[in-house]
Protein backbone atom coordinates (compact mmCIF):
# COMPACT_ATOMS: atom_id res chain seq x y z
CA UNK A 1 0.00 0.00 0.00
CA UNK A 2 0.58 3.90 -0.05
CA UNK A 3 2.53 5.70 2.65
CA UNK A 4 0.38 6.60 5.57
CA UNK A 5 -1.04 10.09 4.86
CA UNK A 6 -3.52 11.97 5.74
CA UNK A 7 -6.75 10.22 3.69
CA UNK A 8 -10.32 11.06 5.23
CA UNK A 9 -9.33 8.03 7.36
CA UNK A 10 -6.71 9.91 9.13
CA UNK A 11 -9.71 11.73 11.31
CA UNK A 12 -11.30 8.29 11.24
CA UNK A 13 -13.34 7.25 14.87
CA UNK A 14 -12.09 3.93 14.78
CA UNK A 15 -8.42 5.48 13.90
CA UNK A 16 -8.45 7.31 17.14
CA UNK A 17 -10.29 4.68 19.35
CA UNK A 18 -7.40 1.99 18.81
CA UNK A 19 -4.47 4.35 18.81
CA UNK A 20 -4.87 8.31 19.92
CA UNK A 21 -7.15 7.45 22.89
CA UNK A 22 -6.37 11.26 24.18
CA UNK A 23 -10.03 13.29 24.71
CA UNK A 24 -9.06 16.04 22.68
CA UNK A 25 -7.45 14.96 20.27
CA UNK A 26 -10.49 12.65 19.40
CA UNK A 27 -12.82 15.49 19.88
CA UNK A 28 -10.47 17.74 17.45
CA UNK A 29 -10.99 14.49 15.22
CA UNK A 30 -14.69 14.24 15.11
CA UNK A 31 -14.78 17.81 14.58
CA UNK A 32 -12.92 17.62 11.39
CA UNK A 33 -14.06 14.74 10.14
CA UNK A 34 -17.60 16.35 10.59
CA UNK A 35 -16.83 19.21 8.75
CA UNK A 36 -14.78 17.37 5.93
CA UNK A 37 -17.50 15.35 5.35
CA UNK A 38 -17.85 14.83 1.42
CA UNK A 39 -14.88 17.38 0.75
CA UNK A 40 -12.97 17.08 -2.17
CA UNK A 41 -10.16 18.37 -0.29
CA UNK A 42 -9.03 14.99 1.11
CA UNK A 43 -8.20 11.77 -0.62
CA UNK A 44 -10.54 9.38 0.09
CA UNK A 45 -7.76 6.91 -0.30
CA UNK A 46 -4.00 6.85 1.04
CA UNK A 47 -3.35 6.19 -2.58
CA UNK A 48 -5.49 8.87 -4.15
CA UNK A 49 -2.59 11.57 -3.54
CA UNK A 50 -0.92 12.33 -7.01
CA UNK A 51 2.30 14.43 -6.07
CA UNK A 52 4.65 15.05 -2.80
CA UNK A 53 3.10 18.32 -2.70
CA UNK A 54 0.38 16.37 -1.94
CA UNK A 55 1.61 14.39 0.77
CA UNK A 56 3.14 17.35 2.36
CA UNK A 57 -0.39 18.90 2.49
CA UNK A 58 -1.91 15.85 3.81
CA UNK A 59 0.78 15.08 6.60
CA UNK A 60 0.68 18.32 8.40
CA UNK A 61 -3.47 17.80 7.95
CA UNK A 62 -3.20 14.89 9.67
CA UNK A 63 -1.33 16.38 12.20
CA UNK A 64 -4.08 18.84 12.87
CA UNK A 65 -5.70 16.87 15.97
CA UNK A 66 -2.54 16.30 17.68
CA UNK A 67 -2.50 20.11 17.75
CA UNK A 68 -5.78 21.78 18.48
CA UNK A 69 -5.70 18.77 20.90
CA UNK A 70 -2.98 19.37 22.85
CA UNK A 71 -3.69 23.52 22.50
CA UNK A 72 -7.18 22.90 23.97
CA UNK A 73 -5.82 20.46 26.84
CA UNK A 74 -3.19 23.16 28.22
CA UNK A 75 -5.79 25.86 27.70
CA UNK A 76 -8.42 23.89 30.26
CA UNK A 77 -5.46 22.90 32.17
CA UNK A 78 -4.31 26.47 32.59
CA UNK A 79 -8.31 27.48 33.11
CA UNK A 80 -8.34 25.52 35.88
CA UNK A 81 -5.06 25.90 37.28
CA UNK A 82 -5.77 29.57 37.39
CA UNK A 83 -9.45 29.27 38.97
CA UNK A 84 -7.58 26.74 41.63
CA UNK A 85 -4.67 29.44 42.76
CA UNK A 86 -6.87 32.40 42.71
CA UNK A 87 -9.34 31.21 44.65
CA UNK A 88 -7.03 30.11 47.92
CA UNK A 89 -5.35 32.31 50.07
CA UNK A 90 -1.66 33.64 49.15
CA UNK A 91 0.82 31.85 51.21
CA UNK A 92 2.34 34.71 53.92
CA UNK A 93 0.94 37.23 51.84
CA UNK A 94 -2.74 38.52 53.54
CA UNK A 95 -5.92 37.48 52.41
CA UNK A 96 -7.81 35.35 49.14
CA UNK A 97 -7.06 36.86 45.63
CA UNK A 98 -9.29 39.35 44.55
CA UNK A 99 -12.95 38.32 43.37
CA UNK A 100 -12.85 39.47 40.36
CA UNK A 101 -9.62 37.44 39.46
CA UNK A 102 -11.24 34.59 40.48
CA UNK A 103 -14.36 35.91 38.52
CA UNK A 104 -12.07 36.20 35.32
CA UNK A 105 -10.29 32.86 35.60
CA UNK A 106 -13.99 30.64 35.58
CA UNK A 107 -15.24 33.09 32.84
CA UNK A 108 -12.11 32.34 30.64
CA UNK A 109 -12.62 28.74 31.24
CA UNK A 110 -16.55 28.78 30.54
CA UNK A 111 -15.48 30.67 27.45
CA UNK A 112 -12.56 27.99 26.51
CA UNK A 113 -14.92 24.81 26.81
CA UNK A 114 -18.23 26.38 24.87
CA UNK A 115 -15.62 27.85 22.02
CA UNK A 116 -13.94 24.33 21.58
CA UNK A 117 -17.45 22.68 22.08
CA UNK A 118 -18.77 25.07 19.21
CA UNK A 119 -15.62 24.00 16.78
CA UNK A 120 -16.71 20.38 17.69
CA UNK A 121 -19.93 20.98 16.04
Amino acid sequence: GGKRGCAASAFSEQYYAETRQHRYMTASANALRSLLHGSSLLPKRDEDRSSPADDAFYAAASATPQVHGSAEEMIVLAAKTAERELGLPMSGRGPVADSCLVATARETRRAAREAFAAASR
